[in-house]
């Protein structure tokens, strides 16, 4: 387990976060909606760069509004989880700040960029093909968040794909 990216000399591209969205145990994957991105019709969650000067929950919940409609007092909470090195797009490591948010509503609003949303349980993720990168390891990190009662779960159990390494932990 790596304690900072800068020990091992890995570029990090960028930060960015992944918010799973978790309704009654179950988690929302969206399709996304054809438009010209190599991301096309996959399954992903919610996700997206942190911009410059913010902080990664201002980003989250950025996200959060700018995909789904939902604002963080329309959740029961929003909590951030491990923050994982994800070998993702042109397989440059992306240090990813996981979060889970939980709503009461299963009805969720598909804004531009989605087709179709599922709620699915963790342990059946993984029959849905067309997965976008990483999406397994970000549910797995969250739900590891959830299944230790508000603190992170796991060390190295968190990571199923390669790469992923977990970097730090939220708190």
């Amino acid at each position: 387990m790596i304690a900072d990216h800068e020990s091992r000399n890995i570029r990090v591209d960028r930060d960015v976060v992944a918010v799973v969205l978790v309704w009654r145990g179950r988690v929302g994957i969206f399709k996304r909606a054809v438009g010209g991105s190599t991301h096309d019709r996959l399954w992903h969650g919610i996700a997206g760069e942190v911009r410059s000067g913010e902080t990664p929950l201002v980003g989250a919940a950025r996200q959060l509004l700018g995909k789904t409609g939902l604002l963080v007092s329309d959740l029961q909470h929003l909590k951030e989880g491990p923050v994982l090195r994800l070998g993702l797009e042109g397989g440059v490591p992306r240090r990813t700040h996981t979060f889970v948010a939980v709503t009461e509503s299963k009805r969720v609003p598909l804004l531009h960029e989605q087709e179709s949303l599922r709620w699915v349980k963790p342990q059946r993720l993984a029959r849905f093909d067309g997965q976008d990168a990483g999406v397994r390891d970000i549910v797995l990190a969250v739900t590891a968040v959830l299944r230790a009662g508000g603190g992170v779960g796991g060390g190295d159990d968190v990571c199923q794909a390669e790469p992923c390494e977990l970097v730090g932990r939220a708190g």
